[in-house]
């Protein structure tokens, strides 16, 4: 199910992106990333339950997953802030940057267990850079 709720949303993205303002592709991005973050989840869930998994790894997605849900809380947070007051652009393009280097660490943590990352959500991954970087904001790859 989450392999097809990471494809429509990639569609919906990709078709949308054109002529948008900062604030709307900020918006798309947070939104797909924690599309990606929860399909990431829900994956290592399945394997942790099918014994592919063992707890010291699962403590460590959870671990590096928790530094993503942080960022993305503030990343949400400071966009609020910028619709509200029009300040802050600089911060917001910082916490999206950090969002999305946190997804990225997730993604790296979960291959670096040798575990199969969707192909969907890779994709997603390189979408949202791309999109990321249509608005300025550059992610640095680990």
């Amino acid at each position: 199910m989450y392999k097809f709720k990471v494809f429509i949303l990639g569609l919906i993205l990709i078709l949308a992106c054109a002529h948008q303002t900062f604030v709307d592709r900020s918006y798309k991005i947070l939104a797909t990333s924690k599309v990606c973050y929860e399909t990431i989840m829900e994956s290592a869930a399945d394997l942790y339950r099918q014994g592919k998994l063992n707890e010291e790894q699962k403590e460590k997605i959870i671990e590096v997953a928790n530094h993503f849900y942080l960022s993305y809380l503030t990343a949400v947070n400071e966009l609020e802030t910028y619709v509200e007051a029009k300040e802050n652009k600089d911060e917001v393009v910082e916490c999206i940057c950090k969002c999305l280097e946190r997804l990225i660490d997730l993604k790296d943590v979960y291959k670096e267990y040798g575990l199969e990352v969707p192909e969907e959500v890779i994709r997603l991954i390189e979408n949202l850079i791309e999109m990321a970087r249509q608005i300025n904001i550059i992610v640095h790859e680990t």
